[in-house]
């Protein structure tokens, strides 16, 4: 990504199976990542495991949240997975790689995580007091007529590559940004792996990122 972005939030995370439960990563992780910060996330925390283990809308969704004031990351922990998110993006290699580095130090060193299940990596683009259908590389028609004003979103999901990968762009969007109402348009771009090795995590990220910075060159472009 170039140094001058329209990225608002990045968010990482591995899934996996287990006979115990994620949160026994909270203390690990606490001295890991120098967070000493541990909040529930309120919705989640409050479902049932017996709930959450059983419903794959919650199963692999995170409970809690590792911060330390003044920090820009934060760890996120579940029953089945661990992440990471990071509001203030300046590269890849200064705000986010450094990070996974240690989730894979942390996970090399767990002996109860039975098999990874997804690996995925989204990025959150807000495009300022833009239309992204009027200003990028984006056209929609219907009946050969253009499709720009009108509010418009789109979801384009790609399993058949290699990383997965799905796209979702919106615009005539309001948001707040360092307590500043916004409106612009906001393209998700999210890349992941179902089957991979947790040796290896690093080199997977790279290659999401990599996707990633693909997919929004060609989204971006004027």
């Amino acid at each position: 990504m170039p140094q001058q972005n329209h990225i608002i939030r990045v968010i990482f995370d591995i899934w996996f199976e287990s006979d115990v439960p994620g949160e026994a990563l909270l203390g690990d992780a606490i001295k890991k990542f120098d967070l000493p910060n541990v909040q529930n996330l309120p919705l989640l925390s409050t479902i049932p495991e017996f709930i959450r283990k059983n419903d794959p809308n919650f199963k692999y969704q995170p409970i809690y949240e590792l911060s330390k004031e003044g920090a820009d990351i934060k760890i996120l922990i579940g029953t089945y997975s661990i992440g990471l998110t990071v509001a203030k993006y300046e590269s890849w290699e200064e705000s986010i790689k450094p990070y996974i580095q240690k989730i894979n130090e942390l996970l090399h060193h767990i002996s109860f995580i039975k098999k990874p299940i997804r690996m995925g990596l989204k990025y959150i683009n807000f495009f300022d007091d833009e239309n992204i259908f009027e200003t990028r590389n984006i056209e929609i028609k219907i009946n050969e007529t253009p499709k720009r004003s009108e509010l418009i979103t789109i979801k384009i999901d790609d399993k058949e590559t290699s990383p997965k990968t799905g796209i979702a762009i919106r615009n005539h969007q309001q948001i707040k940004i360092d307590n500043q109402d916004k409106s612009g348009s906001i393209a998700e771009i999210v890349a992941y792996e179902e089957n991979f090795e947790l040796t290896n995590i690093s080199d997977i990220a790279e290659s999401l990122h990599n996707k990633i910075k693909q997919l929004y060159g060609e989204i971006a472009q004027c």
